[in-house]
């Protein structure tokens, strides 16, 4: 019984959910995508102090490096103290994880965001020829609903949803060879861009 309850705790401490847990001084920390940029906004809880802020970037989630810096004691032994960082130079086209070291009091839980730079028509689209599925990627910074219609060139409607995202998603491989107009309406203004089935 002893050696089963010992086996116990020791999955309990290693495994990746137990190593998920927020900081304890962390009350939340968020990132989004801003004017190309990635912004940064996290909040220290109050009654907890630490010895400078280091912001770190990785593109694996395992490698990380210090992209800035916040100098200075951070927090407050009275109230939460808010803090917003951008990064100005994210790394293009895929994921891009950051963490905040928090003086001697070690490592934020990672978050991840992932930027696409957008055209100069405002969107950008990425193709998975394998699963046969198109992402398009527009602007759409304050999460407002956005309406989006799938049409053949003859003029029929294929498909249409609404989402308050900042891409959207389309399987394309009920679509074979031929060409499509997605139309996406969003603060009054259309997005039109030609998709192709595969």
């Amino acid at each position: 019984m002893k050696t089963k309850l010992l086996i116990f705790f020791v999955l309990l401490f290693t495994s990746p959910q137990f190593a998920q847990t927020p900081h304890p001084i962390v009350r939340y920390f968020n990132a989004d995508v801003v004017n190309e940029q990635v912004r940064l906004s996290w909040v220290i809880s109050g009654g907890n102090t630490c010895s400078g802020i280091f912001i770190q970037r990785s593109v694996d989630g395992q490698f990380f490096e210090t992209i800035g810096e916040i100098d200075g004691i951070c927090g407050s032994p009275d109230v939460d103290v808010p803090y917003v960082y951008l990064d100005p130079e994210p790394i293009s086209n895929q994921n891009n994880y950051y963490r905040l070291e928090l003086g001697t009091q070690g490592y934020s839980t990672p978050v991840v965001i992932e930027f696409v730079p957008l055209n100069t028509e405002g969107y950008s689209v990425k193709y998975d020829m394998l699963s046969r599925v198109a992402t398009v990627y527009f602007k759409n910074d304050s999460n407002k609903n956005a309406s989006y219609r799938l049409i053949s060139t003859s003029g029929r409607l294929i498909y249409e949803n609404n989402t308050t995202n900042a891409k959207i998603t389309l399987n394309l491989s009920p679509y074979a060879a031929r060409i499509y107009l997605l139309t996406i309406t969003i603060n009054n203004k259309t997005i039109s861009l030609k998709v192709p089935g595969f």
